[in-house]
């Protein structure tokens, strides 16, 4: 609910964040009233959101189900009641992007078919009261992208407002969890395994002409991790039905989780950062950032080109190569973060510890 925790991320021009929360702790019971001191958080959130141009997806993290019961086809109506009332309260909200209807759907009576008929009563609800957000509908069995034509294959939402974004994630361990338990070298991490990881999905988009979205991907700190998050990212900037996603996971209470992207306090920018600053989508902003000194690394807000500030001027450069190399000469160095109004600096400086990220 802070607005600080914010500006990093719209500092470095990015646009969208997505904040899963529990059904049970905005609504206790079902059919009944929503909590008004959990619903106010939500609220704050996106008022924090808005203060800094930021909009915001609205995640139900409940993985297909309602205190741990899973939901099937006839807890269509108790579905829907929650998201109608929250419809009612967000769904004209200036930082509202949309609502994903359920955070990895899985393991549920009547599977893929019940979750299709889920879905439905669902955003059948939110239209009843707003056209305004999009409606971001998880596919079913954990939203698997490599395994989405074996589980998705049917999936289909008819919205009257045709705002419908289909949503998956993907993580390139090799269960596709997330956890990356593996140590790296056995893992093998490459850039040529995302393709064929997210083909599926993608295929899948294509071929029913409908958008999607990845709305978790994420790779550890580890330097080897690097490239695959990079050829991942390329893919989803190009790709024609693929509208973007949102990062797993950020926020200052992941403390050392490795996938993480939150700056340290002292400033200390992941490397995961670094890859996602090469993707942000605004306007190109008029002036470089005041902060900026000579040798400085400046991104403007909107840009995805990185230039190093020299003598003769701005001058491009691919800054994760560069960063590897520094730090191959300057092991005791970290790659620090300073934003400013229009955009931001990256700053790569010595430590005493070398503990630099």
């Amino acid at each position: 609910t802070n607005s600080e925790g914010f500006k990093p991320y719209a500092a470095a021009g990015m646009t969208l964040v997505r904040v899963p929360f529990l059904w049970e702790r905005v609504q206790a019971e079902k059919n009944g009233v929503l909590i008004a001191t959990e619903v106010d958080k939500l609220a704050a959130v996106l008022d924090a959101a808005a203060a800094n141009k930021l909009q915001v997806i609205l995640d139900l993290h409940n993985y297909g189900r309602y205190y741990n019961t899973p939901l099937a086809e006839s807890d269509a109506t108790m579905f829907a009641d929650v998201w109608s009332k929250l419809a009612l309260r967000f769904g004209n909200h200036p930082a509202l992007y949309g609502f994903e209807l359920m955070n990895e759907p899985h393991d549920m009576p009547g599977e893929g078919k019940a979750w299709n008929k889920l879905a439905q009563a669902a955003a059948d609800a939110i239209r009843s009261h707003t056209a305004k957000p999009w409606i971001l509908v998880p596919g079913y069995s954990w939203q698997a992208a490599r395994f989405w034509q074996d589980t998705n294959k049917d999936l289909r939402v008819a919205d009257s407002a045709n705002k419908v974004i289909y949503t998956a994630h993907i993580y390139f361990d090799k269960d596709n969890s997330g956890l990356y338990s593996e140590k790296v070298e056995d893992a093998k991490p490459d850039p040529a395994m995302v393709a064929p990881m997210v083909k599926p999905f993608t295929d899948w988009l294509a071929t029913n002409q409908v958008l999607g979205m990845f709305t978790e991907y994420g790779v550890p700190q580890d330097r080897a991790w690097q490239p695959v998050l990079k050829a991942f990212l390329k893919i989803m900037d190009t790709h024609p039905n693929v509208v973007g996603g949102t990062y797993w996971a950020s926020g200052a209470w992941w403390g050392d989780y490795p996938l993480s992207v939150e700056p340290s306090k002292d400033g200390v920018v992941k490397p995961q950062f670094v890859q996602l600053l090469g993707f942000p989508t605004h306007a190109f902003p008029p002036s470089v950032p005041k902060v900026a000194k000579l040798g400085d690394i400046v991104g403007f807000n909107g840009n995805p080109t990185l230039f190093v500030v020299t003598k003769d001027g701005l001058y491009p450069f691919a800054v994760f190569d560069t960063y590897q190399n520094y730090r191959r000469q300057n092991p005791k160095a970290a790659l620090r973060f300073i934003s400013s109004s229009t955009g931001y600096t990256l700053r790569m400086q010595p430590i005493e510890d070398g503990g630099g990220q």
